[in-house]
C-alpha cells in the first residue's frame, strides 16, 4: 500500500463514530408520534421492522452497523432479550427514500415557515428538503392518512418574527432548527421528553414587538360572528368524537382572524387567540365569575409579573385584553377537563366595544366576548368546547 493510500484510510477511519458517539452527535432519540419519520423508514436501515426481526442501521459515519433495539435485562441469569425499536427510533442523520418522478416538494415562500396536516400543524418547519416535509408530499401524493389526518401543507407568514420569538413548538431536524431562532414556550411533551433543546423546561427570554398584524381570515359583523359560532352544523355527521373535535379545530382555524399585537380597534371578527395569547394566572373574582383576563406576551412579560392584582391598578397594563365567559364555554371546559386553571385553553370570540366606563378610564377599549375554546394538555388529550358542541379525547397512538 502507497504512503498516499494509508493517510487517505487512515484521515477515512477517522471520520468513522463509535455507537455512542455517533448516537450523540446525531440525537439518536425516539421518534415523533404520528411515525412519518423513523428508522423504518430511512434508506440506511437493512431488515426487518417487526418485533421479533432484526434491523442494522448502516449509516455512513458509523464504524459499524447497529443494532436498532431495546435490550431487557437478564432474569434469574437467563439472557437478556432484544425487541426490534427502527418504527419508534430516529437519528438526525435520517435521509428519505427518493419520491417517486411525478411528485415535488412545496416551494417555500421567503419568509414563510410549514406547518404540516398529518402533525396537526403544530411543529413550523423552515426547510422545504426536510425529511417530514419530504414525507408528507409522499403522504399527499399517495392520498394516505396518518392517525386520520390527510398530508397538507400550511404556509405561515413569518417576517415579522424576531430572534427569540416564543413558539408552541419547532421541527427538530437541524435543516429546521438552525433556520429557526426561537424560543419553544408552551409545554412540549416530545422535546422534553426526549432531552432536545430549546424546549419548554428552558429559561425564557422576554422578546417584544410589538407591531404584529391581526389575521384577515374574515370579516364579519357581530351579528354574523354570532351565527359563525354555532357548532351544531359543523360537528354533525361525523360518527367519532375524533372527528368531530377535528372538524370543529379545523373550521375554527380557516374562519378565524389570529389576534396581533396591533391596537385591537384594527383587529376583525371573529377572533383567536394566537400563539402569544395566554390567559393571566389570576383566578376569577366570585363577584364576576365571567371575568378573565388574557395578556400578549409580545407586550407584557408575564415572568415579571405584577405588583398588585391586575384591577387595582390604575391603567390596566399594554398587552391585556379581557374576556368575557358570558356563555359559561371556558368554565365547562375547565369543569370538562378537570382543570382549575384556564392556562391550557386557547379562546375565541367576539370583539366588541368596551361601553363600562370603569373599564374604558382604565384603557380597556375593547373585550372579548368567548364562544369557543380549544383545550391541549400533556398527555395529548385535546377538546373544543363551544355553543351546540364539547367533546374531549385522547389522541394518543395508543
Amino acid at each position: 500500500m502507497l504512503e498516499t493510500e494509508a493517510l487517505l484510510l487512515t484521515k477515512n477511519l477517522e471520520k468513522k463514530l463509535k455507537k455512542d458517539e455517533f448516537n450523540a452527535k446525531f440525537r439518536f432519540r425516539e421518534a415523533r408520534r404520528e411515525g412519518l419519520v423513523t428508522c423504518a423508514s430511512c434508506v440506511h436501515m437493512r431488515g426487518g421492522i417487526k418485533k421479533d426481526e432484526v434491523a442494522i442501521c448502516q449509516t455512513p459515519g458509523r464504524l459499524k452497523g447497529v443494532k436498532i433495539a431495546e435490550y431487557s435485562p437478564p432474569y434469574w441469569g437467563i439472557g437478556g432479550e432484544s425487541r426490534n425499536i427502527a418504527p419508534l427510533m430516529v437519528c438526525d442523520a435520517y435521509k428519505n427514500s427518493p419520491l417517486p418522478d411525478n411528485v415535488s416538494l412545496p416551494i417555500l415562500p421567503e419568509k414563510h415557515a410549514m406547518l404540516l396536516g398529518t402533525q396537526w400543524r403544530d411543529p413550523y418547519h423552515l426547510d422545504a428538503k426536510c425529511p417530514y416535509v419530504v414525507e408528507e408530499a409522499r403522504i399527499i401524493a399517495s392520498k394516505e392518512e396518518i392517525r386520520g389526518k390527510p398530508g397538507e401543507f400550511t404556509f405561515v407568514d413569518i417576517s415579522e418574527w424576531v430572534p427569540g420569538e416564543r413558539v408552541r413548538d419547532m421541527c427538530d431536524m437541524p435543516c429546521c432548527e438552525r433556520k429557526l431562532e426561537v424560543q419553544v414556550v408552551n409545554p412540549n411533551g416530545y422535546r422534553s421528553h426526549v432531552g432536545i433543546h430549546p424546549n419548554a423546561d428552558d429559561p425564557r427570554r422576554w422578546v417584544r414587538n410589538s407591531i404584529i398584524k391581526h389575521g384577515n381570515n374574515s370579516n364579519m359583523t357581530i351579528e354574523e360572528a354570532e351565527a359563525f359560532f354555532d357548532l351544531t352544523k359543523v360537528s354533525s355527521g361525523r360518527r367519532s368524537i375524533d372527528d368531530q373535535i377535528a372538524a370543529v379545530s379545523e373550521y375554527m382555524h380557516k374562519n378565524c382572524n389570529w389576534l396581533g399585537s396591533r391596537p385591537l380597534a384594527e383587529a376583525a371578527n371573529p377572533v383567536s387567540f394566537s400563539n402569544r395569547h395566554y390567559f393571566w394566572n389570576e383566578l376569577p373574582s366570585k363577584q364576576h365569575p365571567e371575568q378573565f383576563w388574557a395578556y400578549d406576551d409580545k407586550l407584557f412579560d408575564a415572568d415579571k409579573g405584577l405588583s398588585i392584582p391586575l384591577m387595582g391598578l390604575e391603567r390596566i397594563p399594554e398587552g391585556f385584553i379581557l374576556c368575557l365567559d358570558t356563555k359559561g364555554v371556558l368554565r365547562h371546559g375547565m369543569y370538562k377537563s378537570g382543570e382549575e386553571s384556564p392556562s391550557l385553553f386557547r379562546a375565541r370570540g367576539i370583539l366588541k366595544p368596551m361601553q363600562d366606563q370603569g373599564f374604558l378610564s382604565k384603557g380597556v377599549s375593547h373585550f372579548m366576548d368567548i364562544r369557543e375554546v380549544g383545550y391541549h394538555d400533556h398527555n395529548y388529550m385535546w377538546g373544543e368546547f363551544g355553543i351546540g358542541f364539547n367533546g374531549l379525547a385522547n389522541f394518543d397512538e395508543e
